[in-house]
């Protein structure tokens, strides 16, 4: 990857990164983190497990038919949550 190359990359990961990390903020205000501490790391295996279940069904079974991206999203942020979870960030965030 040349340096212009490399400039483009980061710049369209720093855009999917502060993306993402607006969903999360606005989702943890809305939706809380309880649930989280409640089912732990599993349950983000669950729902992450759910998200690759859509992605197959809507990338492999049903492409052009719906955009999976909202899924990619979805994907992404469920693992920065089992991230923060492994950290121990849940248990200090009330």
């Amino acid at each position: 990857m040349d340096k212009e190359q490399l400039i483009k990359f980061k710049d369209a990961l720093d855009e999917i990164f502060i993306e993402i990390q607006g969903v999360l903020i606005t989702k943890g205000q809305y939706y809380g983190h309880e649930v989280l501490r409640v089912t732990g790391e599993t349950g983000i295996i669950v729902r992450l497990f759910d998200k690759l279940y859509r992605l197959k069904n809507i990338v492999i079974d049903n492409p052009d038919v719906i955009d999976p991206e909202d899924t990619w999203l979805d994907l992404l942020g469920y693992s920065i949550l089992g991230i923060l979870m492994h950290r121990g960030f849940f248990n200090e965030v009330k």
